[in-house]
């Protein structure tokens, strides 16, 4: 993607260094990516239960479930975001994206504080995944 914006020499995926680096590629095909989506099915598999990643949902999300669609459409679009912003750095780990998912709801936490139905509804949705935050 770099490399169509003119910001990098080559088209090479940042992480594997073995395919272009297309939004299919860098979401759905990279084994350096899906080995880390791998690693947050695990982290997460106590309380959430997350779908493969596919080049459907590299592109519109998880539409086609329905038990805790929204967290789960937020992990999937943070973790898009940090692996997008760690191309520069050509690696990115399971810390990296838990501290990204625990900077997200303090903020969402602090946003909905005052606001008694905002609050509820935001403490439900992070409530599948409250371990992460101990």
């Amino acid at each position: 993607m770099m490399f169509w914006m003119g910001l990098v020499g080559t088209s090479v995926c940042s992480f594997c260094q073995s395919e272009d680096e297309t939004i299919l590629h860098l979401y759905s095909q990279c084994h350096f990516v899906i080995d880390l989506w791998m690693q947050l099915k695990v982290y997460f598999s106590r309380g959430l239960i997350l779908p493969d990643i596919t080049p459907q949902s590299a592109f519109l999300g998880f539409y086609d479930i329905d038990e805790n669609k929204i967290i789960i459409n937020q992990i999937l679009l943070l973790f898009k975001m940090v692996i997008y912003k760690s191309r520069e750095y050509r690696t990115c780990n399971l810390n990296k994206f838990i501290n990204k998912v625990k900077q997200i709801k303090l903020i969402e936490d602090t946003i909905s504080y005052k606001i008694p139905a905002k609050k509820e509804y935001n403490d439900k949705k992070w409530a599948i995944i409250d371990f992460v935050f101990e």
